[in-house]
């Protein structure tokens, strides 16, 4: 669980140029990123690839973009169940994806109580 992380760079986690691969139960949950900068209130992805091979939680998460999740230049694969709820955003209460990334969910998907301001 990834939780209550202020961040100024973009995300409760950031992850940049790599491949990572989650397994097991993963949140993100109340995660910030200050308004004037970055995005992915709960994770972040530049330029990466991200495989999620459990259920994962993006609760409660504020940003620019992205208040759960912002990708850019990366993919993105969930395997499991995927819950997006209560985040907050400019652009893309629960997700944000630019033209060059891709995201693939493979089973259930919630995505509710998000809101966007823009």
């Amino acid at each position: 669980t990834v939780s209550t992380s202020p961040n100024i760079g973009g995300g409760g986690a950031l992850i940049k140029y790599s491949h990572v691969q989650f397994s097991g139960h993963n949140e993100f949950v109340n995660n910030f990123v200050s308004k004037e900068l970055f995005a992915g209130g709960g994770l972040q992805l530049f330029n990466s690839s991200a495989v999620f091979t459990g259920p994962v939680v993006f609760r409660n998460g504020t940003a620019q973009s992205g208040g759960g999740l912002a990708s850019w230049m990366s993919k993105v694969h969930f395997h499991s169940s995927v819950s997006f709820t209560f985040n907050s955003a400019n652009s893309g209460g629960a997700l944000y994806l630019d033209t060059e990334s891709t995201l693939n969910i493979t089973n259930v998907t919630t995505i509710e109580h998000n809101s966007a301001h823009s």
